[in-house]
């Protein structure tokens, strides 16, 4: 009996060589997007996740890594880490948002008055 120490590891050798001719289209349709995951570095997003980020999963934390040994456990999901990382990075990203909205809005203000006609006033 082969065995397998990570999930990766068993797709790869396994489960993407596996095809049945009576499987069903639903299931041919996510071994076909499983493919293109994997294809499109997919394992390697998520082993840069468990490693960075010591977690696994998005929705809820899974019975094991994809990338690393299945004999350890999962304690968290990765969608807050994630998500802390991110919002770190957005805070400067609304801070030069709001810099260029005012510079704009400044810019806007003083050109107003050039795209307005005045009337000359009446001296009679």
């Amino acid at each position: 009996m082969t065995t397998y120490s990570t999930y990766q590891e068993c797709y790869e050798k396994v489960l993407s060589k596996s095809a049945s001719s009576t499987d069903s289209a639903e299931v041919k349709k996510t071994k076909k997007a499983m493919t293109a995951f994997v294809q499109g570095g997919g394992f390697n997003l998520l082993s840069d996740f468990e490693t960075k980020y010591e977690c696994a999963g998005f929705c809820k934390t899974p019975l094991f890594f994809v990338t690393k040994s299945v004999n350890d456990r999962p304690k968290k999901e990765c969608i807050k880490p994630v998500i802390k990382n991110l919002s770190e990075f957005a805070y400067y990203i609304g801070i030069v948002a709001l810099i260029s909205f005012m510079a704009n809005f400044c810019g806007f203000c003083g050109s107003f008055s050039l795209c307005t006609k005045f009337d000359a006033p009446d001296d009679e």
